[in-house]
């Protein structure tokens, strides 16, 4: 009786003091995009090794960003390091026509929310991010 009464003791503190479960993270690797009453403006996609793509629109035309990406707890960071267009520029014949607008755009840090395992909030300034997982 003695032993039962040891053993039961001995499985009650060993599971008192191990480590409990760790918490699930919800992944940022997938794709995801930027919607509002006017449609979805902008997609990313994180890649398992890193690399990130994102596409949105300038003056009509769909542009692609590749770049690198780091998360280190709640906080991402994107290095953006080729445009494809590089410039884009107004159709012929529309006001403005001499006007070309680069595609570039400056590497971006700031803190991540996830809601749930479906939406993300991105704060990288006054305005944040609230992208949407795409379903595949």
């Amino acid at each position: 009786m003695r032993r039962i009464v040891f053993f039961v003791a001995a499985v009650i503190l060993t599971l008192g003091t191990a480590d409990p479960a760790p918490a699930q993270t919800v992944s940022l690797v997938g794709a995801w995009q930027l919607c509002n009453a006017d449609g979805c403006s902008q997609r990313f996609a994180f890649q398992p090794n890193g690399t990130v793509i994102k596409q949105y629109v300038v003056l009509g035309t769909t542009v692609t960003a590749y770049g690198h990406y780091t998360r280190q707890g709640d906080m991402l960071g994107i290095s953006w390091t080729r445009f494809l267009p590089k410039r884009v520029c107004r159709p012929n014949g529309s006001a403005g026509a001499s006007k070309c607008k680069a595609t570039a755009e400056p590497a971006a840090q700031g803190s991540i929310r996830f809601d749930g395992f479906n939406a993300l909030v991105w704060t990288m300034g006054r305005q944040p991010l609230r992208l949407v997982r795409i379903a595949q």
